[in-house]
Formats: structure tokens, C-alpha cells, sequence
């Protein structure tokens, strides 16, 4: 499993903890957090954690698509589940993705979406969200997106793409085999539709925005420079 982190020092640890409650062979899941140069205590965090390995790359801040590679290298199995730091999978995660993949025949896939919070207008965004994935089998970063090595080597890893890099990484996977939503709620904290926003709604529109000048070709990378800004500034904000 990698985990991708850049000021994440109020998730990560309940989202490892999630990990090591949720698995059903927790000794057999290799936990590889790649920290991007947090200004915050996510290191130390991980670090405290004895089944974490740690690794540092400051110098790839800002590029999520290389981060993911590099995890990669860090790696022993044949299974990769790339999971945000803010997302909590479901009970037995792990059986549930051998399951598709070593009986099934699935190259990879994702968990079904959810936000945590009561706010109506988050099952909307939810609805939106489940519609637009299970229309084209691009899946996001708060889905736990998973893929077998083999799959993995043969499209060459993540795309250099500044945003939707893990939407970019199924499409190229839906050419080497086929894709498995698995239909238990891998749940993700809201507060990118909840923090700093006029509304839910409001960052939805400029989420479908985004998907929409990336469906039409255009360049989408200053939301891509924005989306990292905000990483990099959560806890200055606090």
C-alpha cells in the first residue's frame, strides 16, 4: 500500500490505524508512506508507526503522478492499493482486492465513493461523483485505487499528468485488462468541499469544470498548481 502525504499530520494517523484494524492479513500488507516535503508532524507520525516505511521526497512536491511511481520502488508485492491519506477503507479491504484480482482475473479497480459528513449537498456530490465513475471506469485518489504489478509495469506507471493522474492511470489500465469497482464505501474526509469554499456545490462546479476541459483536451494545469497551494498552506491555516 502507498501513501502519498504532504501536511497530512490530521489524518495519517487514523487512516494507518484504519489500514492495520481493516486488513484481514495485516502481515501481509507492506504500509509505504512517500512524504512530498510536509512543513507539519506527518513524518514523525508515520515515522511512529512500526509497520510504516517512511521514505522523503521533497524535490517531487507537486507532481502526485511521480510520488506514486516512487513508491512503487519501495514495494515487495504483486498487489500495489494507492490510498489518500484522508481515506479509511472497508472491513477486509485487502481479501475483498485478491478476491477480483487473483480469482477474478481483474487487473484493478477501486472502492466505492463516499464523503463523511451529514450535509445533504455531500450525497449529491456523492451521486454526481458514482456516475461519472461508473460511466467511464476512471477512478479517483479517494477511491483506494488498486492494480496488479504486471498491470502496473505494462502502462508504464502513472502518466505525467498534474491532475487526474489516477483517472489518466485506469484509462491506460482498461487497455491491458479489465477493471473492478468493488462496491464497499472506501469513506474520504470532506473538507475539500467543506473548508475555505462558499459551498459544497460550488467546488463540485469547478470539479466538473476541470472534467469537463479534460475531456475536450484543454489544458487543466492551473487547478493543478491550485489543488497543491492549498495542500502545502492546510496547516498554516489552522
Amino acid at each position: 500500500m502507498i501513501i502519498p502525504t504532504l501536511n497530512e499530520s490530521e489524518f495519517i494517523a487514523k487512516t494507518i490505524r484504519n489500514v492495520e484494524k481493516k486488513a484481514e492479513f495485516p502481515n501481509n500488507t507492506e504500509l509505504i508512506v512517500i512524504d512530498s516535503g510536509s512543513s507539519d508532524d506527518t513524518k514523525e507520525i508515520a515515522g511512529s508507526f512500526g509497520a510504516v516505511n517512511l521514505q522523503t521526497h521533497p524535490n517531487l512536491k507537486g507532481k502526485k503522478y511521480a510520488i506514486l511511481n516512487e513508491g512503487v520502488r519501495y514495494t515487495k508485492g504483486e498487489i500495489f492499493l494507492f490510498l489518500d491519506a484522508d481515506t479509511l477503507l472497508p472491513n477486509h479491504f485487502d481479501s475483498l482486492i485478491i478476491e477480483q484480482v487473483i480469482k477474478k482475473g481483474y487487473v484493478g479497480g477501486a472502492f466505492e465513493f463516499k464523503l463523511d459528513g451529514s450535509n445533504w449537498s455531500l450525497r449529491f456530490i456523492e451521486i454526481v461523483n458514482r456516475i461519472r465513475y461508473r460511466l467511464g471506469q476512471r477512478y479517483y485518489g479517494d477511491q483506494g485505487v488498486f492494480c496488479t504489478r504486471e498491470a502496473f509495469m505494462n502502462v508504464g506507471g502513472y502518466p505525467k499528468k498534474q491532475i487526474l493522474e489516477r483517472a489518466y492511470f485506469c484509462k491506460s489500465l482498461k487497455q491491458v485488462g479489465k477493471l473492478k469497482l468493488i462496491r464497499k464505501k472506501a469513506i474520504t474526509s470532506s473538507r475539500r468541499f467543506t473548508k475555505n469554499a462558499i459551498s459544497p456545490l460550488w467546488v463540485l462546479a469547478e470539479d466538473t469544470y476541470i472534467f469537463l476541459l479534460d475531456t475536450l483536451g484543454i489544458s487543466n494545469n492551473k487547478f493543478a498548481e491550485k489543488y497543491w497551494e492549498y495542500n502545502d498552506k492546510k496547516t498554516k491555516k489552522k
